[in-house]
């Protein structure tokens, strides 16, 4: 049996619907879906509404096994709390249900193929499995966001595997923000040298698990003759199937309107993943009950709102504060810095 943990809250319900609706389509093995819910709603949710497959875990439970977690839930953001639960969820399942092994998945991603089709490449002597974030040139982010991202981490119930995963945990536990500091960012950078600090550390070499707008420039997106999604290497011209697509920073401004942040992403790659995505999400949305559905909805915009206020703002007031004095005798200059 495969067993997979992952987090949300709220707003992100539909989407985690939608994860679980792709595996329990597309496993070729049976599967537990461990949910941590972040919030009430979310559990009140799922206690109401049974789901094959599915296994709750309130947030209390697990800040009842980890103390520490108490203390450190009031000095974090709400992001930087769900980062930083990443490797305490695994290791959470692994030790309270004595699981073999335990992979986190990111809510927001989607299962095309089964990724059993990942697991059975993985080295017999690997007990760890990491996804490069395998960068576009123009979205590169490997010195300030890491070479890896945490969307799929796989970890054996091993030596090797445990060993690993109690430094991550102790790790967040001392250190996990949104920021850069001393050459770490987030839950994520701490993967950077796995590789060469751990034994048994393996990582994916399948462009397909792990498909995302940072990096889906370098190929092109078709269906094969059988209608399963595939990709092909625009330099290579390799052919391989998309296990899983991570459908990070799309956001919703209102209802069906909706958008990639800072991301472009080719016409096919919206018309055979995105608006399909978009359109189930919405679908699942309208059939929550409403005391779900309007939170969703409405805080999808309040979120997209404001973030790109916040953008503008930060943006101005930075040209402003560092060229203040230009900005009253150079025109030109003062046009370019208050653009939006």
């Amino acid at each position: 049996m495969l067993t997979f943990v992952t987090l949300f809250d709220q707003n992100y319900l539909s989407r985690g619907l939608a994860l679980y609706s792709s595996l329990k389509e597309i496993s070729t093995e049976d599967f537990c879906l461990y949910i941590l819910c972040m919030d009430d709603d979310v559990k009140n949710y799922f206690s109401e509404n049974k789901f094959d497959k599915v296994k709750i875990i309130s947030l209390s439970d697990i800040e009842d096994y980890y103390p520490v977690l108490k203390k450190i839930k009031k000095e974090r953001t709400a992001g930087e709390y769900c980062w930083t639960l990443s490797p305490f969820s695994i290791q959470y399942v692994i030790k309270k249900y004595d699981t073999d092994h335990c992979t986190y998945i990111d809510a927001d991603i989607y299962f095309y193929d089964s990724p059993t089709l990942i697991y059975d490449a993985i080295p017999k002597d690997k007990s760890v499995l990491i996804t490069s974030h395998n960068y576009s040139v123009k979205y590169n982010q490997d010195l300030s966001s890491g070479r890896y991202c945490v969307q799929f981490v796989f970890f054996r119930n091993d030596l090797n595997g445990n060993t690993v995963l109690e430094w991550w945990r102790q790790q967040c536990e001392k250190w996990c923000y949104n920021r850069h500091e001393d050459g770490k960012f987030g839950d994520q950078k701490y993967l950077d040298d796995w590789t060469s600090r751990f034994n048994g550390v393996y990582v994916c070499q399948q462009f397909g698990a792990g498909l995302a707008p940072w990096n889906v420039q370098q190929v092109n997106v078709s269906k094969d003759e059988y209608q399963k999604l595939q990709i092909q290497d625009v330099c290579t011209k390799n052919i391989q199937p998309i296990i899983f697509y991570h459908f990070h920073q799309l956001k919703f401004v209102k209802n069906a309107e909706w958008h990639l942040g800072e991301y472009d992403v080719q016409s096919e790659v919206k018309q055979l993943l995105y608006v399909p995505y978009v359109q189930l999400l919405l679908h699942i949305e309208s059939n929550l009950d409403e005391k779900y559905r309007n939170k969703i909805v409405l805080k999808m915009g309040k979120i997209s709102v404001l973030r790109k206020i916040a953008r503008v703002l930060k943006r101005t007031l930075k040209c402003f504060v560092k060229e203040w004095h230009k900005v009253f005798t150079d025109v030109e200059y003062k046009a370019s810095c208050f653009k939006i």
